[in-house]
């Protein structure tokens, strides 16, 4: 059987020392290592791949009993100082990320035997090259999903300064659980910190090829220097191969594969026979993700990103191509330096201490407290700058290094609260708070750990400490006020947001929160339009500011404006990819517009967000059952209903699964659970009284009935289901009264005529009456024949 080459990735046989390809040692097997500790600290299970740079086993920690994944780089490629000093550094840039889509590193070394090391989460699941080969192609929604979950990564990556460089199906692997696909980015072993000014030392050898070139960039095949682009042309060749099951690039060699890259238009995925359907914008999509010029491709994870959920892309910028000829630059140049940065990344500061590259970056907060600090000598004065109370107020050229490294763990920290990893910023938030810089802005990032992990007692604390610290700091102030909304305090929320006004009176998070208090208090007419009033300052103030563009997609699914709403909460997950609300937000609406597969991806998002989200379950529920897809609702419901705790309306939707699976004894013991602890909502009870009458169990039935009654009088199935009950009690007259609602409530309640009908005949003594039943059961569409014989025989008296 072949293997695959760790260098060029062609076929070998098994056997072979040395590839025939491009000439690479090949290695004595997976077994290795097997069997061993490794640097007195990890024993070494099992052989489970083999990548590029090295080969990856199954290990345990021998400490914390932790299973690991140990990439041990092959022995070629770091023979030589600078191979391990470049192995080292790669483990540094690895080890910074912390994002619920990249595999976590948490440690770099070397075996007795001289071999490099990383220690990296280990998780179960398949590689998508695995996937491909199992499964074959998958539908655009699944993979779509996997693509925008890998941007994500990458787009918490790019802002970190760090390109992967080497993205391809076997470097992402999917888990399965019952939200749907759960992704994780392999191998950031390959990427490098980006910066000009990088001593020669730190950078790559020039001319050599790092990556797989299936997935290379232009630039990348000629030697240039990788980008963030780079990666996002790789994940136009994923997307492409995940629908179409091939590469949209191939060659009988090396040569003619990248010579058809950097010569031939990108084929179009929906002339193959097995895609044709796809939407139109699909092929667009992916070919400005391969553009062979970086400029003309899209700029950041975070746009692309966008398109891909949108489901739409602007068409391309002609002027931009334009302006290229005229400068005499041929299209399919690439660009180097500064200007392959993303756009929102501009470094201000940069300082090397012991081997790691230190930034400052402007732009990485919301609201306008966050300004670039080489601004605050030249700019207005502002209530927030006297006395320079923060260390981002300051000028940069006064910074010391201490005070850049701060600012830097700062940075991290933000991006970690608000990229959705609040676990991940605990420990660059501890490093934050024993520093001697620590200000008022360390104490407003702690407060958003806390908020986005549910202590907003903490989190009021620490942005309290932080608006007295730093009375004018506006940022401290509005979000101290949505601390006080979500403990439902609204005037103390109104109140904060009315100050932070005060000091800047078109900051946009306190514009919003001033109309989200409005509307939480209902006042409608006059309150509404100063609402709306409000979010569209905010907006104008901040397109950025997600609070308000949440606040305005709300508004609009409220009036049924599902256009609106769906952009709204579009451009709410552009600026917060991982914003629980905002998917919940789009679901919904995706669910208004009838387009339930759109809904299931933005539940499923939701929940990739906060698995323990109880909306966002039940609402992703509640679609499979409307769909039928019983089996899917019952496998995502099950495994929280048996951990315990389960919300009762939970339980009730289990309940509704298990009935349409025919399990009537689970529905049942399912019902059951979700009335007795609590569940408010009649149409559950009254399947549970129609499945306990079916059980023989009518006293049961008429208690589980009158509970519907009670949520819900003018539901007539409550009564029905009391009537039912009644009559099986043999409390006759009790039942013809309860029945007789039922239909006053719904005269097309045929159950309810047919059994007053029999009522009458057999059990009251009431002729005349049961014949003016049952002809209103045949009028209601009833169709038993012996209605007919029955309304015969009475004529006929």
């Amino acid at each position: 059987m072949p293997v695959t080459c760790h260098r060029c990735g062609a076929d070998v046989p098994d056997e072979a020392r040395f590839c025939q390809s491009c000439g690479a040692v090949m290695g004595d097997g997976d077994g290795d290592l097997v069997g061993k500790v490794v640097a007195r600290k990890y024993r070494v299970l099992d052989g489970i791949g083999e990548g590029s740079m090295g080969r990856i086993y199954l290990a345990e920690h021998l400490g914390l009993e932790k299973r690991v994944a140990l990439k041990v780089l092959h022995r070629e490629v770091v023979l030589g100082q600078e191979g391990l000093q470049r192995f080292r550094r790669e483990g540094v840039a690895a080890g910074k990320l912390s994002h619920p889509n990249a595999i976590e590193v948490f440690d770099f070394d070397v075996t007795e035997g001289g071999d490099a090391f990383l220690a990296m989460e280990y998780v179960e699941g398949r590689d998508l090259r695995k996937a491909l080969d199992e499964d074959g192609p998958m539908d655009m929604d699944r993979a779509r999903g996997i693509v925008l979950q890998a941007l994500d990564a990458l787009d918490n990556a790019h802002g970190q300064g760090i390109v992967h460089r080497d993205l391809k199906p076997e470097n992402i692997m999917v888990v399965e659980g019952p939200a749907g696909p759960r992704v994780k980015v392999l191998d950031f072993g390959l990427s490098k910190l980006i910066d000009t000014r990088v001593e020669a030392s730190l950078a790559t050898v020039p001319g050599r090829i790092i990556g797989t070139p299936f997935y290379m960039a232009p630039e990348q095949s000629s030697g240039e220097e990788a980008d963030t682009r780079t990666d996002l042309y790789a994940m136009g060749v994923i997307f492409y191969e995940l629908i179409a099951g091939e590469r949209p690039f191939t060659g009988r060699n090396l040569t003619e594969l990248l010579y058809a890259q950097a010569t031939q238009e990108v084929p179009s995925i929906r002339a193959l026979a097995d895609t044709r359907g796809l939407p139109e914008w699909v092929d667009v999509f992916i070919t400005k993700a391969m553009e062979r010029d970086r400029e003309d491709r899209y700029q950041s994870a975070r746009e692309m990103a966008q398109d891909l959920m949108a489901g739409e892309v602007a068409s391309p910028s002609e002027p931009r191509r334009a302006a290229s000829l005229v400068s005499g630059r041929d299209a399919g140049a690439s660009r180097s330096g500064s200007s392959g940065r993303p756009r929102w990344l501009v470094p201000v500061v940069v300082a090397a201490a012991v081997g790691t590259l230190l930034f400052v970056f402007t732009g990485s907060g919301g609201g306008k407290d966050r300004e670039d600090p080489s601004s605050a000598a030249s700019g207005p004065s502002r209530a927030s700058d006297v006395g320079a109370a923060r260390v981002r107020m300051r000028p940069a050229t006064s910074l010391t290094s201490a005070e850049v490294t701060y600012l830097s763990l700062l940075d991290s920290a933000r991006g970690q609260v608000d990229g959705g990893n609040p676990d991940g910023a605990v420990g660059t938030i501890d490093a934050l708070m024993r520093t001697p810089e620590v200000d008022a802005e360390a104490y407003l990032v702690r407060g958003s750990l806390y908020q986005a992990t549910g202590d907003l007692d903490a989190a009021a604390a620490d942005l309290r400490k932080a608006c007295d610290m730093d009375p004018g700091y506006t940022e401290a102030v509005a979000l101290l006020g949505w601390i006080e909304f979500e403990r439902d305090r609204l005037d103390e929320a109104l109140e904060r947001f009315d100050a932070a006004l005060g000091q800047d009176g078109e900051h946009a998070d306190a514009l919003a929160g001033r109309a989200t208090v409005l509307l939480a208090r209902g006042l409608g007419g006059e309150a509404d339009g100063d609402a709306r009033g409000l979010l569209d300052r905010a907006i104008a103030s901040d397109a950025g500011s997600w609070r308000a563009q949440l606040g305005r997609a709300r508004l609009a699914l409220e009036d049924g404006d599902l256009q609106d709403a769906i952009d709204g909460f579009v451009e709410t997950k552009r600026v917060r990819p991982r914003s629980r609300d905002a998917a919940i937000g789009l679901a919904r609406a995706y669910l208004a517009s009838e387009r339930a597969e759109d809904a299931i991806t933005q539940y499923r998002a939701a929940l990739d967000v906060d698995g323990a989200d109880g909306v966002a379950l039940r609402g992703l529920a509640a679609v499979y059952l409307d769909l039928e897809r019983f089996a899917d609702a019952q496998d995502l419901l099950e495994p929280v209903v048996e951990r315990g705790g389960a919300d009762p309306r939970e339980r009730a939707l289990l309940g509704l699964a298990r009935y349409g699976l025919e399990d009537a004894e689970g529905a049942r013991r399912a019902l059951t659970s979700a009335v007795e602890g609590g569940l408010v909502d009649a149409r559950p009870k009254a399947l549970l009284a129609s499945l306990l009458l079916e059980a023989g169990e009518p006293l049961l039935a008429l208690q589980a009935a009158e509970a519907a009654v009670d949520d819900d009088f003018d539901f007539a199935d409550g009564h029905l289901y009391c009537g039912l009950a009644l009559f099986r009690l043999e409390r006759y007259e009790e039942a013809a009264a309860v029945l007789r609602r039922a239909v006053e409530l719904d005269e097309g309640c045929t159950a309810a005529w047919f059994l007053l009908g029999v009522l009458g005949l057999d059990y009251l003594e009431d002729g005349s009456r049961a014949a003016e039943d049952l002809r209103a059961y045949l009028d209601a569409g009833g169709d038993d024949p012996r209605a007919e014989a029955w309304l015969a025989e009475i004529d006929g008296r």
